[in-house]
């Protein structure tokens, strides 16, 4: 799944762009702070960062319910 590119926002740090994805993490740079911060993939979606793409969405959660079982 490619997330680069895709937007995101965060409680603390506001709207992002992801900018990388690898090794379970994804980076996102955030506007307003002009930083970069790492996350735990996929867990921190739904619960820290939250996708403006509904369809990735829906893909992410299948994707962390395969992971659970």
């Amino acid at each position: 799944m490619d997330l680069c590119g895709e937007f995101v926002t965060h409680k603390v740090f506001g709207r992002g762009r992801i900018i990388g994805l690898e090794n379970d993490f994804v980076t996102v740079l955030f506007l307003e702070l002009n930083e970069n911060k790492k996350f735990i993939y996929p867990s921190a979606f739904g619960r820290f960062l939250n996708l403006e793409n509904e369809q990735l969405v829906k893909q992410i959660q299948s994707y962390k319910n395969e992971i659970a079982q």
